[in-house]
């Protein structure tokens, strides 16, 4: 069995996958819709860096469980989308993220049901990053954060020579290869999900400079300038000992947050990353994360 095999594409009715194009290229979408009754609110979900958007399934089976129906994509570069695009973890820049998550809201959303946004680690940074902005900040209720990857692992990040002239190189050469070595180790203690996470076909550590560039410089921008004006309600939850984004990012964010906005951050004792993978803190988190939504409905 291949590598690509392992993860066969869900056939029950209600999980609907579609291939979306957009700006000349194809997205990998699903829609995971409510199985009884009218949903009660919509949840997109926006997966963090290497990564893909089926691997957030599980969680999103039980938001459908709880009458929220979920929508989630790969991103530009990553998973599915990124295979059959080329450009391995060539995002682009964060501005023209924003516009096709935009799109995805409006294709997705229904009338007179609130749309929540939710985003792990860069996928974290990039929703705080859309909902700083007055344009896309009006299209979600609220949104929820794991991890955002506000500051990370120097040793992710390349060296301090190249970093203070990444602006510019970005700029004129934005395709140069950069490979983001990730200890895997550091994601979750789970060995169920980390094999399924280092035999998968759509993980990845390909990328470029102009999207390692997008990820440093605008983590600072969102946590140093843009959190002073941010106003959507937002729930951040992080694990203190995080080796991939670090917590003290999240928690300065956090702090320069306006004083009346309706927020809420919480740091878990844990060392590992996807805190929704682990047996300690799975449900606290997902219990988390749906008394947010439902106390804002």
């Amino acid at each position: 069995m291949s590598a690509r095999d392992d993860e066969p594409i869900s056939t029950d009715p209600f999980e609907v996958i579609e291939w979306v194009k957009l700006n000349n290229l194809e997205y990998y979408t699903r829609l995971y819709k409510v199985k009884e009754g009218a949903p009660i609110a919509v949840l997109i979900i926006i997966h963090g860096f290497g990564e893909h958007c089926d691997r957030y399934e599980a969680m999103a089976r039980r938001f459908v469980e709880n009458k929220i129906q979920v929508f989630t994509f790969d991103l530009k570069g990553f998973g599915r989308t990124g295979r059959k695009n080329g450009q391995l973890g060539g995002l682009g820049l964060f501005k023209d993220t924003f516009k096709d998550i935009k799109y995805m809201i409006d294709k997705n959303k229904i009338d007179g049901v609130p749309t929540f946004m939710f985003g792990h680690s860069m996928g974290g940074e990039i929703s705080l990053n859309y909902c700083a902005e007055e344009e896309y900040a009006k299209t979600v209720k609220s949104v929820i954060v794991s991890a955002p990857a506000l500051i990370t692992d120097p040793k992710l990040e390349p060296p301090a020579i190249i970093k203070s002239l990444l602006k510019g190189i970005a700029h004129y050469l934005p395709s140069i290869p950069y490979t983001v070595n990730l200890a895997d180790s550091n994601i979750t203690s789970n060995l169920e999900e980390l094999e399924k996470y280092r035999k998968s076909y759509y993980n990845f550590g390909n990328s470029n400079i102009q999207t390692v560039a997008e990820i440093v410089n605008q983590g600072d921008a969102c946590r140093l300038v843009k959190s002073k004006t941010f106003n959507v309600p937002v729930l951040i939850v992080h694990g203190k000992g995080d080796k991939v984004a670090f917590s003290v990012g999240a928690e300065e964010f956090f702090n320069n947050l306006p004083e009346n906005l309706d927020k809420k951050l919480y740091l878990m004792d844990s060392e590992y990353h996807e805190l929704h993978f682990e047996d300690d803190f799975r449900d606290k988190v997902f219990q988390l994360y749906l008394d947010w939504i439902l106390a804002r409905l």
